[in-house]
């Protein structure tokens, strides 16, 4: 299993230039991301940002939190050759990690998406003194119009994406359209 030390080796790597990774996949490695120093993160988002030779980057059941998907998000919108991000199984959030998506989704140059097993936060709840939040196993779409809006007004204005995969049917179905507009274009 990495460490999060791993994320400096992982960026070092993935920022040479003469060594033309492809692929990088950390799947179920989520002492990586488990409390990085900034620095660390920092270095592995650093080389994220200009390497133009990945492709794919698999970070699925890393323990990815919400804060840190901002982090890649923002780092990711710097790369342009980056076609492959897998996020499925962490710990993203509906409430934010789904936030930080729908503000970053114009600006990424990624033809495919999986955040499968996002996370749903309920209610605080009283447990003798404190205060606790449940997290969920899983997040559905609640329906409601405004999530649905963004999320599609975000696809729409990705002219890239050609296939995102959450949990639910209804946002797949509702912006399937911009999917299939954005697959004949790179056709």
């Amino acid at each position: 299993s990495l460490t999060t030390q791993s994320l400096v080796a992982v960026g070092l790597l993935v920022k040479q230039p003469h060594i033309a990774l492809e692929s990088i996949d950390l799947i179920g490695n989520k002492t990586c991301f488990e409390k990085p120093t900034e620095t660390q993160l920092g270095q592995f988002l650093q080389a994220l940002r200009v390497n133009t030779s990945l492709r794919r980057l698999s970070l699925v059941s890393c323990g990815i939190v919400d804060e840190i998907v901002k982090q890649l998000f923002e780092a990711l919108k710097k790369n342009k050759t980056l076609r492959r991000l897998e996020l499925d199984y962490n710990e993203l959030t509906r409430e934010t990690g789904m936030n930080h998506l729908v503000q970053s989704l114009p600006h990424l140059s990624l033809q495919y998406l999986g955040m499968c097993g996002l996370r749903t936060l309920e209610s605080p709840q009283r447990n003798g003194g404190a205060q606790t939040v449940e997290v969920t196993s899983s997040w559905r779409c609640d329906g409601s119009f405004n999530t649905l809006a963004r999320l599609r007004t975000a696809v729409s204005q990705n002219n890239h994406l050609i296939s995102f995969h959450l949990d639910c049917s209804c946002c797949q179905r509702h912006c399937s359209s911009f999917l299939l507009r954005n697959e004949i274009r790179h056709t």
